[in-house]
């Protein structure tokens, strides 16, 4: 059995980052895994217990799970378990919508909880009731009619499908608000994808999350393994580099069009992070070196 994953063991097109199957486990032990991609599942029918290196905990139908990166997780005691696995690399397929990044429950369901459950319990899920399974069935169907016929276009159809899979489930994420914390800190990366052309303040970002200044960075830092205002120096800086193929924009122009009021500490930030000049960066571009 293999132990690690990669999206090369299911896709047939190495340069289209997606894959999706439905599956029902016809013994009741599935071994535990990792992979290199982000999963999203969709429990279906049936039930089983979720084992991951943190813990184990039931689950059964309408449970949907997010998982990224190096998540190691598998399947124990299943009966009649029937899921969606839907893999793919979020950079390539979810980062391309901005409208994402200004939908706290994404934040919340797709980015936190995957953070969370490497090092911590099983606190929150979401749970689908019987219409809005019904509904995510739907739209899998969908999915998985343009992924396995491939249609002239099934690239483009792919990503309409599973962004609208996805916003719903954010959408639904962010009217239950199962965690708390996890909230606190997806309005914050809600407020930063609103603003972040704006002057922002370490103040500012935790009296979104209410929370004192202080416990606010601690809880950050321990989350992002990075400060608040470097989140939002990075963040800043991946809207330059998009800003960068436009040929009209001057390097000045970028840097105040993206919330950096000094061009100079930009280009300073900009060779910290991205390891080369805004100049260099933008010659590579050109010359085809950097996607």
């Amino acid at each position: 059995m293999i132990d690690k994953y990669t999206l090369s063991h299911f896709v047939r097109n190495s340069d289209f980052h997606f894959f999706i199957q439905r599956a029902r486990l016809t013994k009741p032990t599935f071994h535990v895994h990792a992979h290199e991609f982000s999963e999203l599942v969709v429990i279906e029918n049936g039930a089983a217990i979720h084992v991951t290196d943190v813990e184990t905990h039931p689950i059964s139908a309408g449970d949907v799970i997010v998982l990224n990166g190096d998540m190691r997780h598998g399947f124990e005691q299943a009966e009649g378990l029937e899921l969606c696995n839907i893999m793919y690399n979020p950079f390539g397929l979810l980062d391309s919508s901005d409208d994402l990044h200004h939908l706290a429950g994404y934040h919340a369901l797709f980015v936190l909880e995957p953070l969370y459950r490497q090092h911590n319990k099983f606190l929150s899920r979401l749970r689908l009731d019987h219409d809005e399974l019904l509904y995510v069935s739907r739209l899998i169907s969908n999915l998985l009619g343009e992924f396995e016929n491939r249609p002239p276009g099934f690239q483009t159809m792919i990503r309409a499908h599973f962004i609208h899979l996805v916003i719903y489930l954010s959408r639904l994420y962010q009217e239950y608000r199962p965690n708390q914390h996890t909230w606190q800190l997806a309005a914050v990366m809600n407020y930063i994808a609103d603003n972040y052309t704006n002057p922002i303040s370490l103040d500012d970002l935790a009296s979104q999350a209410h929370l004192s200044t202080s416990h606010f960075e601690r809880v950050f830092r321990a989350t992002f393994h990075t400060s608040p205002i470097d989140y939002v120096i990075r963040l800043r800086l991946r809207k330059a580099c998009e800003l960068m193929r436009l040929p009209h924009y001057t390097i000045s122009q970028i840097a105040f069009e993206v919330g950096f009021s000094d061009s100079n500490y930009f280009s300073r930030q900009f060779k910290r992070i991205i390891h080369k000049t805004p100049s260099q960066y933008r010659k590579d571009l050109q010359n085809g070196m950097t996607r």
